[in-house]
């Protein structure tokens, strides 16, 4: 992740306190945050997610989702949000074919 990624913002936020995120079922620090959404954006440039790309993400609705918001956006893709328990399968499936989501 680039020094001009979203990571930055999130971790030189002194108004916000450390403790402030509730991810994976616990409150944490942003660090883990950071790391999370880090690490899936290595995980998309490496399968070819470039700037500009639209990445489709069935994360029900949880900190896992902000995770994987954060993630897309510091590859620089465009999230595509499709609400896995309420979007039916072939809804899903048309939507990224239409939008050309990885």
């Amino acid at each position: 992740m680039s020094d001009e990624s979203l990571a930055p913002l999130l971790l030189d936020a002194p108004h916000l306190p450390d403790d402030l995120v509730f991810f994976e079922g616990a409150w944490t620090g942003r660090d883990e945050l950071v790391r999370a959404a880090s690490g899936l954006a290595d995980s998309l440039a490496e399968v070819g997610v470039q700037p500009g790309a639209v990445v489709a993400s069935l994360v029900p609705t949880s900190p896992a989702a902000v995770a994987a918001m954060f993630g897309v956006w510091a590859a620089g893709g465009a999230l595509l949000p499709l609400n896995v328990r309420s979007t039916p399968a072939e809804r899903a499936k048309a939507t990224g074919r239409s939008t050309r989501s990885r």
